[in-house]
Order: structure tokens, then sequence, then C-alpha cells
């Protein structure tokens, strides 16, 4: 969880998110299988596979990507398995506030094909992808830190044209301003 991503955890209803020393933690049972899952994922507009690292990641990567969002999901934390028990979802804070409510449309949509949860790892709060007030809480906290990245950058929110992908685009972008 960079300062220039806010991320998500999706995970099965019946399992829990616990943050521990290392990080979020999915506890608990339920799975889903990966088929099922890279099925809803490819079927919905604009998102396709992308590249992950390492050796066992074949399908474990996805984004979303049009012309001002980018939104990128990681399965069972880039490991491929048979059955999955989380979905880790990033997307760059400099990028447009319409990555916001376009994540929460798939979030809404993977929730209800696949029966997921959807955890704020900012906020530390589950969020209910259908009630305005939760994800009103959760919109409160990504300005939060979408004003933060700007002002430790020191960069005009105007500077950025393009939707960028999290890590090292976003700081490639902004040493070359």
């Amino acid at each position: 969880m960079g300062i220039e991503s806010y991320n998500f955890m999706l995970f099965v209803s019946g399992n829990t998110c616990n943050l521990t020393e290392i990080g979020w933690e999915t506890v608990g049972s339920a799975f889903i299988p990966f088929s099922k899952v890279r099925d809803t994922l490819l079927n919905i507009r604009n998102i396709n596979y992308t590249n992950g690292q390492g050796h066992n990641t074949y399908g474990c990567y996805f984004e979303y990507c049009d012309n001002t969002s980018i939104i990128e999901f990681e399965l069972n934390g880039g490991e491929y398995e048979k059955l999955i028990q989380e979905i880790s979802v990033r997307f760059a804070v400099c990028n447009s506030k319409s990555n916001f409510a376009q994540a929460m449309q798939i979030f809404k949509h993977l929730s209800i094909k696949l029966n997921l949860n959807t955890l704020d790892m900012r906020a530390g709060e589950v969020i209910d992808v259908t009630d305005d007030a939760s994800i009103k809480r959760s919109y409160n906290s990504y300005t939060q830190k979408r004003e933060e990245f700007f002002e430790f950058m020191k960069v005009p929110e105007r500077k950025f044209e393009r939707p960028l992908h999290c890590g090292s685009e976003v700081f490639t972008y902004v040493r070359r301003l």
C-alpha cells in the first residue's frame, strides 16, 4: 500500500480479513473456483489479463483500463491456485476521481456474482457497496489519501493527463514533471 495507490481487498463472504504485523490476511474456509473468478472478471467490459511477476502467476493479474481509469486486480496474492480466497485491488490516487466510482461499480458486480465482501484497507472497514453512506466513508478516506499524495509530491492534480498504473509508473511520471 504505497503512497500512490488506494487499496481494497475483496474476500469471500463467510471469511474475515484481519490486520496482522505483515498486512491484511484473509482467514476462513470459503473459496471460489479460479475459473469462476477469472470468467467473471473477463466478462466485465475493459478488464483483461495483465502480466504478473514470478513463476506461478499465470492468470492471477487483471486490469480494468479505459480512457480515464486503470484498476489493477491480483488473485490470491499473485499465486495461482485452483481455489480463490481473495482479490487485491488497487488504483493510483493521481488518476481521475472517476476511478473510485468505477471501482465501486465493479465491486458491486463482483459482490453479486461471486458473493464477495469489500474491505477498504486504508479505512480498515468492510464496506457495503450497495449502501451510499458506507461508500461515502470510503470515498472520504480515498480523497484524503489523494490530497496527501498531491501535497507530499508537490505536484498539482492537473498535471496528470492520463491514467497511470500504481508503482514505478507514477513515480517516473512525477520525476519527469
